[in-house]
């Protein structure tokens, strides 16, 4: 089971939205449950779940070139919950975001919620994407700590030349 929450970034999502909300993918049964609350502009709006293509040039942001599925659309109610959706689809798929867009939208053409997939989540994925043992993966930990370290205090994303860790800097003892 992957829980994701909702909610706006400001630097993925198009436009402000107080709502806040949480999908859970039971991997089991195939089925997805989705709450969102204060979203009642958001109704009918697209679910998506995107798997985000690394390369030169590409962001974290839901663009051409990335796969994503569609989960059906939000309902009122709790008639928005456990929709059955295809788990062969997700066989070599890695759910990196989930999108939220508004009615008739498109994750590329921006979303109003989003939230990512946790870290346990990521390394199930590699896992059984790679056939991996869980002592392959917990090695790789370290690796992709320092990478994560290198893109925010490094990395400015073709922007305005600051970094993530040029405004949230690091606690210090």
């Amino acid at each position: 089971m992957i829980r994701i929450g909702l909610g706006w970034p400001k630097g993925l999502s198009t436009e402000f939205s107080s709502a806040k909300g949480e999908v859970t993918l039971d991997l089991v049964d195939g089925t997805v449950w989705v709450e969102v609350d204060g979203g009642a502009d958001l109704l009918e709006g697209g679910l998506w779940i995107v798997d985000n293509v690394l390369g030169p040039g590409r962001t974290v942001r839901p663009e051409a070139g990335d796969r994503w599925i569609s989960l059906g659309t939000l309902a009122m109610g709790s008639d928005a919950a456990g929709r059955a959706f295809d788990f062969a689809q997700l066989r070599d798929f890695e759910v990196d975001l989930v999108v939220v867009t508004r009615p008739g939208g498109h994750p590329t053409d921006g979303g109003v919620l989003l939230g990512s997939a946790p870290l346990f989540s990521r390394l199930y994925s590699l896992m059984r994407r790679e056939g991996s043992s869980l002592d392959s993966v917990a090695a790789s930990i370290p690796s992709m700590v320092e990478r994560g370290e290198a893109l925010f205090f490094a990395e400015t994303f073709g922007g305005n030349g600051r970094t993530c860790g040029t405004c949230a800097l690091p606690k210090t003892t």
